[in-house]
Parts: C-alpha cells; sequence; structure tokens
C-alpha cells in the first residue's frame, strides 16, 4: 500500500514538475522581450551637412542588426551600435566607421576609423602573439580581433575617406601603413593558422580522457559527424589567407600618383596580377595629359551564419526513461555548430562609366576590382574546422558528464522514483542550457561592401561630366570633375542596392 502511495506520490509530482517547467519557459520568453528606449541623436544622414535626425536609439540585438544592414538602413543600424556604447566589439565599430563613410560624414567617419584602427591593431596583435586561443563556454565570449580582411581594409577605407575630406597626404600616408601591416603580420597569421587541426581541441572543460569515460558511463562511442568540414592541405590554406587588397594597390597607385609621390612597380605589377584587366596607366601618365579614375562600390558584404548538426545517441531504456520525463527533444542529442558563409545573388554591379567633354565622349565597361564577399568566404573556409572541432569536444564533454550524472542518480536512487524524476527534470534544465551556449562565432564587419569596380579614362585637361551605369537601372551623374596635366583625380560612387 505505502509502495502504490510512493508511485501515486511520484507521478502527481513528475507532472507538477514538468507543469512549473513549462510556465518558466514562457515566463521567460515574455521577459525577454525587448523594449525600445528613448529618442537619440547620432545616426548619418544622407547629405554631409545636413542636420542629423533623430532616430530612436533601438536597443541592440542581432537579428534586427542583420535585418537592418540586409535592408541597408543604416540610420538603424548605426542607432543600435550607439546602444551598445563601450560594449561595442571591433566588428561594430568598424561598421559604424563605413556606415558614416557611406552617409558623407567624412571628418566624423575619420575619428571613428582611426578609433577602430588601433583597436584592432591591439587586438589583433595579442591574437598572434596569444595564439588562436579557445573558450569552455561560448565561442562568442573571446575578445573579437577582427579577419584579416578587416584589419588591412580598415585603413584602405580609411584612406578613401581621407580622400573625399581632401586630404591627399593623409590618404597617401595611409595606404602606406596597409603595407606596413602586410609586412609585419601577413607571416605570422598564416604560421598561425596552418597548425594543426587537433590544436583546437584544445581547452574544453574536459579532456579526452575525461570525455571519452563520460561517454563509456552513457554507452556511447564517439563518431565524427559526416557534415565536418574536410581538412585542408597547407597549400589550400595558404591560399585562402588574405595577403592583399587589390583596392589598397589601386588607391596607392591613383593616389600616390596624385600626391605627387613615386608609385612603386611591384604595386603596379601586383595589381595586375590580381586584377589583369584594371588599367593601371595613372602610374605613367603621357606628357600633357591627365586621367579620370573611376571606383564604384556596390552592395553588402557576404554574411556569416551558424551551420547546426545535430548528432543522435540511443541510450535505450535509460534513454526512454529520460525522454519521457524530462520533454527535451534534444537531450540525447549532441549539438554541433561552426560558421559558415555563402555566395550572395544578384548584388548589384556596375556596368558601365562614361565621360564627357573637352570635346571628347568615351564609355567603357566597369571591371571588377576586388571581390569582398570571396573574401569573407574564404575566411570562414580557412577557420571552419578548427571551430567544428572545438565545438565537437567542448559540446560532447558537457553533455556526456552532464547525461551520466544523470544515469547514475537514476542507477542508484533509493527512493525507487522519487530522487529519478527531481534529477531527470533538473538535469533536463542543464542540457538545454548546454545547447544554448554552444554558438558559433559569426561576428564580423557587416556594412563592408560587396563589390568594388574600377574604370579609367587618359584625357585633355578640363572639365568632364561622369556617369556610372548600374545593373539594377540606377545610374550616378558627376558634373564639373577637374582635371589638371599630370595627374590622375579619383571620382567615388556608391550604389548600395
Amino acid at each position: 500500500m505505502q509502495k502504490r502511495a510512493l508511485k501515486l506520490f511520484v507521478i502527481l509530482l513528475s507532472l507538477a514538475c514538468l507543469f512549473l517547467a513549462s510556465c518558466a519557459t514562457t515566463s521567460n520568453v515574455a521577459e525577454g522581450a525587448e523594449p525600445q528606449e528613448g529618442q537619440e541623436e547620432g545616426a548619418p544622414q544622407k547629405k554631409k551637412k545636413a542636420p542629423k535626425k533623430r532616430v530612436s536609439r533601438v536597443r541592440f540585438d542581432d537579428a534586427g542588426y542583420d535585418q537592418a544592414v540586409k535592408d541597408e538602413d543604416f540610420d538603424k543600424a548605426f542607432g543600435m551600435i550607439e546602444s551598445l556604447g563601450t560594449k561595442a566589439n571591433i566588428a561594430k565599430m568598424l561598421d559604424q566607421s563605413l556606415i558614416l563613410f557611406r552617409g558623407g560624414f567624412y571628418e566624423e567617419a575619420d575619428k571613428k576609423f582611426d578609433q577602430t584602427t588601433r583597436a584592432l591593431d591591439d587586438a589583433f596583435a595579442k591574437s598572434i602573439v596569444q595564439g588562436a586561443a579557445t573558450t569552455i563556454l561560448n565561442e562568442n565570449l573571446k575578445e573579437y580581433s577582427g579577419t584579416m580582411y578587416e584589419f588591412l581594409l580598415v585603413d584602405t577605407f580609411a584612406a578613401l575617406n581621407a580622400y573625399k575630406m581632401g586630404n591627399v597626404e593623409l590618404a597617401h600616408n595611409l595606404l602606406t601603413r596597409v603595407y606596413d601591416k602586410q609586412k609585419k603580420y601577413v607571416a605570422d597569421y598564416g604560421e598561425l593558422i596552418l597548425r594543426d587541426d587537433d590544436s583546437s581541441r584544445k581547452g574544453s572543460d574536459a579532456g579526452p580522457a575525461e570525455m571519452e569515460a563520460a561517454l563509456g558511463m552513457i554507452g556511447v562511442t564517439f563518431h565524427v559527424p559526416y557534415s565536418i568540414p574536410k581538412k585542408l592541405s597547407a597549400s589550400q590554406k595558404d591560399s585562402l589567407i588574405y595577403k592583399t587588397s587589390p583596392l589598397a594597390d589601386y588607391l596607392q597607385i591613383v593616389i600616390g600618383a596624385q600626391n605627387g609621390s613615386y608609385v612603386d612597380d611591384f604595386t603596379v605589377r601586383e595589381l595586375k596580377s590580381l586584377a589583369p584587366q584594371i588599367e593601371t596607366d595613372s602610374a605613367e601618365l603621357p606628357y600633357g595629359k591627365g586621367r579620370i579614375e573611376v571606383l564604384a562600390l556596390t552592395g553588402t558584404i557576404a554574411q556569416r551564419k551558424q551551420h547546426t548538426d545535430w548528432l543522435a545517441i540511443d541510450l535505450l531504456d535509460v534513454g526512454r526513461t529520460i525522454s519521457s520525463i524530462c520533454g527535451y527533444e534534444n537531450a540525447l542529442r549532441f549539438k554541433y555548430v561552426w560558421p559558415e558563409c555563402l555566395p550572395q545573388k544578384d548584388v548589384v554591379k556596375a556596368s558601365r562609366v562614361t565621360i564627357q567633354g573637352e570635346g571628347q565622349n568615351a564609355s567603357k565597361q566597369a571591371i571588377l576590382l576586388e571581390d569582398f564577399d570571396k573574401a569573407a568566404i574564404n575566411d570562414v573556409d580557412l577557420k571552419a574546422r578548427k571551430a567544428a572541432w572545438r565545438s565537437v569536444w567542448r559540446s560532447t564533454s558537457k553533455k556526456a558528464v552532464g547525461l551520466a550524472g544523470i544515469i547514475a542518480t537514476i542507477k542508484n536512487d533509493p527512493t525507487e522514483g522519487f530522487l529519478t524524476v527531481v534529477a531527470v527534470i533538473a538535469g533536463a534544465q542543464g542540457l538545454r542550457a548546454i545547447d544554448k551556449s554552444e554558438v558559433a562565432d559569426v561576428r564580423q564587419s557587416q556594412a563592408l561592401f560587396s563589390k568594388a569596380y574600377a574604370a579609367g579614362f587618359t584625357v585633355d585637361p578640363g572639365i568632364y561630366t561622369v556617369t556610372v551605369e548600374y545593373s539594377n537601372g540606377k545610374k550616378e551623374v558627376v558634373e564639373n570633375v577637374k582635371v589638371v596635366s599630370g595627374r590622375p583625380v579619383l571620382v567615388e560612387s556608391i550604389c548600395q542596392k
């Protein structure tokens, strides 16, 4: 009789616990809603000298920010970054710089580029010295040190911004700094990346021996997920490392020639090797001639997404007990994550560039100078396997230990059910927390452009009108472009989407 009463009590307690757990989950969703805050100044505008409009300082959330950048609603994106304050990571600082640049706020962008450069230099140098440190909790808890392409492009776009301010000398100095960075860091970064994949397994809270022991307790043999990124050869890894920027080379030639500086032959050869169809006439203009160089920047860079793979396990009778009581369908599956980056579709292209003036009328097809999407995709391909292995070892060790603890309680339950129910329900919450914490690091600058195109014309000195045509039917007309003898002039055009 007492046994029946005890069993009835256990069943009622189980139902009560499940009800409370369900209520708690619903409550947490409601509490997670993030309200908007008050109005705040600070979002960039379309015109450089127009007063800033007041925009809602919306509390930052990843999904909202992703959508704002995707929609190219840069006012909203800027406001969301502002709400982060000092919590904004380097990627968001670079985004602020680029949003200000896109909006024509060149003086403000100059200050933000400088701040971002110093932060990126410091963090990137630390990552080189310390190695690719892992974390036992979450990839995103590591300090963001940037990617190699961000590390080099921050000064490239800062130089273009300085040129737009009319400071050609500063622009030239910033481009020189890009080459100093290449010499200083690329070799060390390459050596770090080329290290064996096994190094990425270190840093989990339980080492291989502890993980195998925990897996043994739950009767599971470890299997590598079939979809884990394949191991790359040293030559494949080397080919994916971002070593130089064709845009930086192009600007070095054009702005260097305009600044009256000697244009290094190596830079000319390197640019031609990276973008064979690009003309490099600005490096050596014919006597009495000038040059119009047109740079067209389009879209926004391809974004990283999380790839999630679940590896199911079967614990037979014990597993069915856990599944029936805990009410968490992923309790018996290991969650593995890593970043991926897919090519974009229908990115706007610069199609033709036309000039008119001084009795001249010429038109050329715009040439793809640099594909920033490719830089992002290569960076992900380079790092995905190590990120995946870190997730595999981290997630497996944590969840195996959690499951082993539940099973040990079930097997040694003197109350014939009471402790089992309590342990399973509590353990299920712990397993859910483990899965929630297993999140891929998909941080990157999201406001970088997708593509850079260029076209150039060697012309007589005078005043010209430049028209840039885009694949989406849009046109930008730039009038009163003044060309002088012996110097190139750079015309920059942006087509958001």
